[in-house]
């Protein structure tokens, strides 16, 4: 018998064994052993033993809530995705024009907000960093032409991590995973100039900031980039 027959074979017959007489424990703890193949006094022990409450997960009990992290993902969403270490200073100044758009916020939430530390905002906010990355990657495969048969990453933690390679290896076909050396900056020389030919030339160094230009901006960029990218000689 498996131990999990076991298991459920004891928890059938210890209530039988609680309420039985002298007489009838004998013969019930004389079938319990012949069907386990338990020693006497072991099976006497784990028959009277109490029921065990489910182990309580160490450590205290967690003092952000699931209100908290949802505040939190809509203000760093809002404020750019910002890291840590800013966002933490920025809730305070954000707060208030928050609340003004008519997200009410508790008091207790309010103030766990502004008590988070850099180091919760980077735990707390850390599944959603990776769906978001994981749903801009997949963005960006889906808006291919063809398919991605090798990726080169960058080395910065902020490009490269397990899930991004997660990603591309759960694949039916992974494709060849790359990386740049160390210490050798000028391996993407030709990556880093299309900040000047795909992004600048384009909409050059003024700052837009209207949010009803971002659509329109998306369309040009999308047709600007498949003539930069598919249409135009590139290194």
């Amino acid at each position: 018998m498996g131990k999990n027959a076991r298991k459920e074979f004891l928890a059938n017959i210890r209530g039988r064994y609680r309420k039985a007489d002298r007489k009838e424990k004998g013969a019930i703890l004389a079938e319990f052993c012949a069907v386990c193949g338990y020693n006497r006094k072991y099976a006497i022990r784990i028959l009277n033993a109490r029921k065990m409450a489910p182990a309580r997960r160490p450590g205290p009990k967690p003092f952000y809530g699931a209100a908290v992290v949802r505040y939190l993902k809509a203000l760093w969403l809002a404020t750019g995705q910002m890291c840590s270490r800013k966002l933490a200073a920025a809730i305070a100044l954000w707060l208030p024009y928050y609340e003004a758009e008519g997200c009410g916020l508790e008091a207790d939430v309010k103030a766990k907000l502004l008590f988070l530390s850099p180091a919760t905002i980077d735990r707390l906010l850390k599944s959603a960093r990776v769906r978001l990355k994981q749903k801009q990657i997949g963005g960006v495969e889906s808006s291919l032409p063809f398919p991605i048969i090798a990726f080169w990453s960058d080395n910065g933690s902020e490009f490269l991590d397990h899930h991004l390679w997660r990603y591309f290896a759960r694949k039916e076909k992974p494709p060849l995973f790359a990386r740049s050396r160390e210490y050798k900056k000028n391996d993407n020389a030709h990556v880093e100039q299309k900040n000047w030919t795909h992004v600048r030339q384009l909409f050059g160094y003024d700052r837009i900031d209207k949010a009803g230009h971002i659509p329109a901006m998306n369309e040009i960029y999308k047709l600007w980039g498949q003539r930069q990218n598919y249409f135009s000689p590139a290194r």
